[in-house]
């Protein structure tokens, strides 16, 4: 509060704590006279006891009773008037270095000064609120009940009365997410034993040829990536089948594995796809069904259990625009 001496009357800019109005009072009858001189009435909305909090100087905060106090609710601050103090009995002692509130009893009250002004800090009234935890974990924005348990501790004015867990349906509508398994799966230990799929499309601009979309097949054992171009979604099946065709010369050969003896490898046995429905159309199941391939999907909106096949278009999409950028080709190529 700004400790005013030419102030006739405590001023406050909020009712809080505002009791006892007076009656009597109107504000059209009431003039505010300012230091230019000039006189308004309308001002002051009503007339009565305002209650404010101030710590003294021993930490100790008084409840203390402003009375015939004015609310202005237009004011950018609250005013305590120093001629309604005195009249009370109150001292105010200003000195070259401090400034003090001696109260009727002897209860001192420091004033602070700022620049060339005097204020008198209040403290608001701390109100108990005792609530269970379930309401306090709406009230606090659905907040998670360890933190909500903590801050009991630490906010004055908190009660928490009832501990009681409790399952709350709006937040298991708006907070849900996809739990992701970063452990990654067992490497492949002979070459085709898994092979990795996706498509991407459609590609703008459209290829020179028609093509549209690509897929790619990704050996997991060494790393081996062959990719093919589709004018449609629907030709998935024809590429599959053609990419089992080129690696047919490669399945039945030996491989030396330095950790092991020389061991028959190369057959397809898993392929790894997303649930895009040209992978679970009726044609591309019977494909498989026919070469004795297993096929491993992966949960629906979860990329990253299909995370070899994604990471390999981001490889290829950034060497193809290098390229292009670097030999000044169009685009469709």
């Amino acid at each position: 509060m700004l400790v005013d001496c030419g102030a006739t009357a405590h001023i406050v800019n909020t009712d809080e704590n505002f009791s006892n109005d007076d009656p009597t009072f109107n504000p059209a009858e009431h003039y505010i006279e300012l230091a230019d001189g000039s006189r308004k009435n309308n001002v002051a909305v009503k007339r009565g006891t305002a209650i404010v909090f101030l710590r003294a100087q021993d930490g100790q905060l008084h409840e203390v009773k402003l009375e015939n106090t004015l609310y202005i609710p237009t004011y950018p601050q609250n005013i305590f008037s120093v001629q309604a103090a005195t009249k009370k009995g109150a001292m105010i002692k200003f000195c070259q270095d401090s400034a003090e509130l001696i109260a009727c009893d002897g209860t001192k009250f420091q004033i602070e000064q700022h620049g060339r002004l005097y204020y008198l800090y209040k403290n608001s009234m701390i109100q108990t609120r005792s609530e269970s935890l379930e309401t306090w974990h709406r009230i606090l924005g659905h907040c998670n009940t360890s933190d909500i348990a903590q801050l009991e501790g630490v906010v004055q004015g908190m009660k928490i009365n009832n501990h009681d867990t409790f399952n709350c349906e709006t937040c298991i509508l708006a907070k849900q997410t996809n739990t992701r398994n970063h452990q990654p799966d067992p490497r492949a230990t002979k070459p085709f034993e898994l092979i990795h799929t996706d498509l991407a499309g459609p590609i703008e601009p459209v290829a020179k040829d028609g093509y549209k979309y690509a897929i790619i097949f990704t050996d997991d054992f060494s790393g081996c990536l062959l990719t093919y171009f589709l004018k449609s979604k629907s030709d998935a099946a024809k590429a599959t089948e053609r990419f089992l065709a080129d690696v047919t010369p490669y399945g039945k050969v030996k491989t030396l594995n330095f950790l092991h003896d020389i061991f028959l490898s190369g057959e397809i046995k898993r392929l790894r796809s997303d649930n895009g429905g040209d992978y679970i159309s009726k044609e591309f199941k019977e494909l498989l069904a026919r070469h004795s391939i297993k096929h491993a999907l992966s949960a629906p909106y979860a990329p990253h259990q299909n995370g070899t096949a994604e990471r390999n278009w981001r490889t290829l999409f950034e060497m193809d625009r290098e390229m292009l950028t670097k030999s000044g080709l169009p685009k469709f190529l």
